[in-house]
C-alpha cells in the first residue's frame, strides 16, 4: 500500500496542509512541538479510526475549530482509493470512495498502517491487556471475524460479571452465559496461538536485523486452556472458580486473561531486559506484521515516531538498513540524518516536501 496524498484540516495543530509523500522512506523533521507526531498520527488514524495515544475525537480537533477532516488517497496495486474522515465533538464519519464505512475492520482493508511510538516500549513490562491489544488488532486486520468474536465475547463477559455482582443472581442464567463464553472464547484463543506461531520466525529475523547476530529470541503464549478437551476443562475451571468470582463480582478465568511473554536469551525481557533491549524488541514486534503480508501490493504502510532518539549508532544503522528494505515508511525525527530518505519538513503548522529521493524535487 502507498499513501499518495494526505490533507489535514484543523487536525491537532494543523489548520490545513497537504503532503504527497515518497513511496519509499520518508523522514518527518521539525523542532519539538512542531507537529511531527500529529502528522504521523493522522496517517495511523487512516487505518483504525483511532489515535495511538488514546486521544478522544475532541482532542484531535484544533482548539479554535468545531471539526477536523482527513482526506487521503491510498493506492494498492495501482488502484487508488479515497478516504475521508470527518470528526466533530459529537462523533465521527468515515467514507471510502464516497461510501460510508461503519466497521473499522473494513477501513483497515483499504489502509493498513502499522506503527511504533515511544509508549510501545513498555509493552513487555506493562499489563497483559497491552499485549492482548497488539495481538488482537494484528489478527483482526487479517481476519475481521476475530474482532466480531472478541466484541461478542466481551459483551457476554460484561453480562456475566453483572450477574455475579447481583445479590439476587439467576444461577440458571449465569450457567447459560458461562456456556456462551466458553463457546466463543475457544476460537479467539486458537487464533491468538496460531498468529504467534506464524509471527515467531519473522519476529526473530526482524529482531536479529536490529540487534545483530548472537541474541536468542522466543515467544511463550499463555492460553486460558489448550485445545484438547477444551469445553470440559473450561466448564470445570469456571465451576472451580465460581465462589471466588461471586465474592469479587468478576470473572477471574478466561480468554480475557491470556498473555504472551517475549524471551531474550532465555529470560523474560519485560522483567529482566534493559530499557534498550525492551525498545529494540518492542520495535521488532511492531514491525514484524509487515513481513507476514505476502502480497507486495498489500504490504502495510509503516509509521515510526521518535524511534532513533534512544538507539546507539550501531543499532540505528541496523534499523535504517531494515527500513530501506521495506515499503513506504514514515519516521519522525528532530534532525535530517536518514540516508536516501525523502524529507517532509514541519514548521509553522505546515508540512512541506523539502527533498525527494527520486529526483522530482531538490
Amino acid at each position: 500500500m502507498i499513501l499518495k496524498e494526505i490533507t489535514l484540516r484543523n487536525w491537532r495543530n494543523y489548520r490545513e496542509t497537504t503532503v504527497s509523500p515518497s513511496p519509499g522512506l520518508n523522514l518527518i523533521v521539525g523542532q519539538n512541538g512542531a507537529g511531527k507526531t500529529n502528522l504521523a498520527e493522522a496517517i495511523y488514524y487512516l487505518s483504525l479510526g483511532r489515535a495511538w495515544r488514546g486521544l478522544s475525537h475532541e482532542e484531535l480537533i484544533r482548539q479554535d475549530a468545531e471539526s477536523a477532516h482527513l482526506v487521503a488517497t491510498i493506492e494498492e496495486g495501482g488502484l487508488p482509493r479515497k478516504i475521508e474522515i470527518n470528526l466533530t465533538k459529537k462523533g465521527r464519519s468515515i467514507f471510502v470512495n464516497g461510501k460510508g464505512v461503519h466497521r473499522l475492520s473494513d477501513l483497515s482493508k483499504v489502509s493498513n498502517v502499522i506503527a511504533f511510538s515511544p509508549e510501545n516500549v513498555r509493552i513487555f513490562s506493562g499489563p497483559p491487556a497491552e499485549r492482548r491489544s497488539f495481538l488482537d488488532l494484528a489478527i483482526a486486520k487479517e481476519d475481521p471475524g476475530h474482532l466480531t468474536d472478541l466484541n461478542a465475547f466481551l459483551k457476554i463477559l460484561q453480562e456475566r460479571n453483572a450477574v455475579l455482582k447481583d445479590e439476587f443472581r439467576n444461577d440458571g442464567y449465569l450457567s447459560v452465559l458461562t456456556s456462551e463464553l466458553i463457546a466463543i472464547e475457544r476460537p479467539i484463543s486458537e487464533r491468538r496461538k496460531r498468529y504467534l506461531e506464524r509471527l515467531l520466525t519473522a519476529f526473530k529475523e526482524c529482531a536479529s536485523s536490529i540487534f545483530g547476530e548472537g541474541r536468542e529470541v522466543s515467544i511463550l503464549f499463555h492460553p486460558f486452556l489448550e485445545s484438547d478437551g477444551y469445553e470440559e476443562k473450561a466448564k470445570a475451571l469456571y465451576a472451580e472458580s465460581l465462589a471466588a468470582d461471586i465474592a469479587r463480582g468478576s470473572t477471574s478465568k478466561g480468554a480475557h486473561k491470556e498473555d504472551f511473554t517475549v524471551m531474550l536469551d532465555g529470560k523474560d525481557v519485560g522483567a529482566y531486559g534493559s530499557q534498550g533491549e525492551n525498545r529494540i524488541l518492542s520495535l521488532a514486534l511492531h514491525l514484524t506484521p509487515f513481513f507476514l503480508v505476502e502480497d507486495e501490493g498489500k504490504k502495510p504502510i509503516v509509521v515510526l515516531d521518535d524511534v532513533y532518539s534512544e538507539l546507539d549508532d550501531n543499532h540505528a544503522q541496523n534499523l535504517t538498513a531494515l527500513l530501506q528494505r521495506m515499503g513506504q515508511v514514515f519516521v519522525t525525527a528532530t534532525k535530517t540524518n536518514l540516508e536516501n530518505a525523502s524529507v517532509i519538513e514541519v514548521q509553522n503548522d505546515k508540512a512541506t516536501i523539502r527533498r525527494e529521493q527520486y529526483g522530482r524535487k531538490e
